[in-house]
C-alpha cells in the first residue's frame, strides 16, 4: 500500500481518487497537485513509484524550520 506523509492511500484506486483519502485534499486540490508533478490522474495508486510518490507529497511538506525561528514563534 503507498504512503505519502505517513497515511496509506488505497491501493487499487486511481491516484486522482486516492489522493482525497488524506484530510484536507479534494478532487480541486488533488487534480492541481496531480497536474504540476506531471503525473496522470487514472494511473492506479499501487503502480507509481517512490519518485512519484515525493513529487505528489512535495507541496503538503511544510517550510523547514530553523530553531531561532522556532524560539521566536513560540514565545
Amino acid at each position: 500500500m503507498p504512503r505519502i506523509l505517513g497515511i496509506d492511500i488505497p491501493a487499487n484506486k486511481r491516484i486522482d481518487i486516492a489522493l482525497r483519502s488524506l484530510y484536507g485534499i479534494g478532487p480541486a486540490t488533488s487534480a492541481k497537485v496531480l497536474e504540476n508533478a506531471k503525473i496522470d490522474p487514472a494511473t492506479r495508486a499501487h503502480t507509481l513509484s517512490e519518485d512519484e510518490l515525493a513529487t505528489i507529497a512535495r507541496p503538503f511538506k511544510p517550510p523547514r524550520c530553523v530553531p531561532s525561528k522556532l524560539v521566536r514563534t513560540t514565545a
